[in-house]
C-alpha cells in the first residue's frame, strides 16, 4: 500500500522494483466535501487504473538470447499504449468521493496489458485479438520470460484486483485514449463511457465464446447498470463535455469489466444453488465445477482440462477419470437447476442491487497532457483532471443517492 505521489506522472519508465499492483491511499478532498459519498456507499465503490503504469522490470528488457533490447524497439509502444493522465483522474475522483484510495497497476501496458487474456499476441493480430503480452515483446521475449511475466506479474495483479472487487457493487476503471483515430485521423469525442462487451457485439447476440456456455447471453449486453452509464454521460454533457457511449471500441472479453460480470453471475448462481441443495457445498466435484465456471482469467490448467472434457469431449487424465465423470454429473445438475427457472434467475440477477456494475471511462489524452507534434507527452495538466473528476464524482453521487439509493 502506498500514497498517491506525483512521481507516477513522470514520462520516463521506472526500473526500480515496485509491486505489480497496489492500493494507493488518498486524502479526502477538502475543496469539495459535498461530493463525498455516504459511509454506506463508500464501501461499495472501487476506482482502478490499469494502463498508466511506467514500470519496466529490467529482466524483460533483454531478448530471448540475452541481448539488451534497444530503447528504439519499445519506446514508441510504451508511449502509445500508456493511458497518460488516467491516474490523475483516478486519484482526484477517489479523493472527491471519499473512498480513501484507488487501485493501480504499476507495470507498463506496453509490456503487459492486464486488460487482456493472458497469452502472447501473434503477428497480424488486430486490436481486439491482442493478448496480454503484445508486440514487440511478444516477438522478442522467449517462452521462459513470457511464463515468468504472466506468473510473477499478471497473476499477482489478478489476485490483487479480483479480491478487491469481490466486495464491491460499482467498479469505475479510468482510461485515456488518443485524440485522433489511428486509422482515419478523425477527432475523437472528449470522453466515452464503455459498458458493452465486444464478444456480444461481434457475435450478434450469441454467447460470449471465451466463457462457459451456461453464462446467459442476455447478461452480455452491458457490464453496468444502464442508469449509471446514462447518469454519468448526462452529467458530463451538461457541463459541456461531449460524450460518445461505447466509442471507439467495446470491452474485450479479457477485460476485467467483462470477466467480473461472469464470475459475479456464477457467484450469484452458486448461492441460489447451494440454498436449494446445501449438501453440495462441500462436495469436491461441485467445488471443481464452480472453480471452472469462475476461472475467467483462463489461468488454471485443471479448469481448462475440465472445460475441454465437458464441452469438447476430450480424454481426461487417466488417473482422474472417475473424478471427471463425477464433475460432469455435478455440472449437469447445475445446468438443470438453471434451466428449470432460467428466466426468473436472470431477472433476479439483473434487478439485484448487489449486481456488480463495472464500466470503463475514457478521457481524451490531450485534455490531461500537453503533447508535442509527435504525440509525445510534454507536461500534465492536473487541474483539468480535477475538473473532470469533480463532474464524475457528482454523477456517481447522484446515481447512488437518487437513482439507486432506495433499492440499496
Amino acid at each position: 500500500m502506498s500514497r498517491s505521489r506525483t512521481s507516477r506522472r513522470q514520462i520516463t519508465p521506472l526500473i526500480e522494483p515496485v509491486e505489480p499492483a497496489e492500493y494507493v491511499e488518498v486524502a479526502p478532498c477538502e475543496e469539495r466535501p459535498s461530493r463525498k459519498l455516504r459511509a454506506r456507499d463508500r464501501d461499495r465503490v472501487l476506482v482502478d487504473v490499469i494502463h498508466d503504469g511506467n514500470y519496466l522490470p529490467p529482466e524483460f528488457l533483454v531478448d530471448r538470447d540475452g541481448n539488451e533490447i534497444p530503447r528504439s524497439a519499445w519506446w514508441d509502444t510504451y508511449v502509445a499504449e500508456r493511458d497518460w493522465g488516467a491516474e490523475m483522474v483516478a486519484s482526484e475522483l477517489s479523493a472527491r468521493l471519499g473512498l480513501g484510495g484507488y487501485h493501480r497497476v504499476n507495470i507498463a501496458r506496453g509490456l503487459l496489458d492486464f486488460g487482456r487474456f493472458p497469452g502472447s499476441t501473434a503477428l497480424g493480430a488486430d486490436h481486439m485479438q491482442r493478448y496480454a503480452i503484445d508486440r514487440p515483446f511478444s516477438q522478442l521475449l522467449g517462452p521462459r520470460q513470457k511464463r515468468d511475466l504472466l506468473e510473477l506479474y499478471y497473476d499477482r495483479i489478478s489476485d490483487n484486483l479480483e479480491n478487491a472487487i469481490s466486495t464491491k457493487h460499482i467498479k469505475i476503471a479510468i482510461h485515456t485514449y488518443d485524440d485522433r483515430d489511428r486509422d482515419t485521423g478523425a477527432i475523437r469525442p472528449e470522453m466515452s463511457v464503455i459498458t458493452r462487451s465486444h464478444g456480444m457485439y461481434r457475435h450478434y447476440g450469441g454467447p460470449v465464446a471465451a466463457f462457459d456456455e451456461l453464462y446467459p447471453e442476455k447478461l452480455g449486453e452491458f457490464t453496468a447498470d444502464p442508469v449509471l452509464r446514462d447518469r454519468i454521460s448526462l452529467t458530463l454533457q451538461k457541463t459541456g463535455i461531449f460524450v460518445e457511449p461505447n466509442y471507439p471500441y467495446s470491452l474485450p472479453e479479457g477485460s476485467l469489466e467483462v470477466r467480473s460480470q461472469v464470475w459475479s453471475f456464477f457467484d450469484f448462481l452458486r448461492r441460489l444453488f447451494e440454498e436449494a441443495r446445501p449438501e453440495t457445498a462441500e462436495e469436491p466435484e461441485y467445488k471443481r465445477i464452480w472453480a471452472m465456471l469462475q476461472d475467467t482469467n483462463l489461468r488454471s490448467v485443471e479448469c481448462g482440462a475440465l472445460r475441454g472434457y465437458i464441452h469438447q469431449y476430450r480424454f481426461p487424465p487417466e488417473q482422474d477419470e472417475i473424478l471427471y465423470h463425477r464433475a460432469v454429473k455435478a455440472y449437469a445438475s447445475i445446468v438443470r437447476f438453471m434451466r428449470q427457472d432460467e428466466h426468473d434467475i436472470i431477472s433476479r440477477y439483473r434487478r439485484s442491487p448487489a449486481r456488480l456494475s463495472s464500466l470503463a471511462i475514457e478521457v481524451r489524452k490531450d485534455l490531461l497532457w500537453e503533447m508535442d507534434g509527435r504525440s509525445e507527452p510534454v507536461r500534465p495538466w492536473p487541474e483539468r483532471a480535477a475538473e473532470i473528476a469533480d463532474v464524475l464524482a457528482r454523477s456517481i453521487g447522484t446515481y447512488l443517492e437518487r437513482d439507486r439509493g432506495e433499492a440499496w
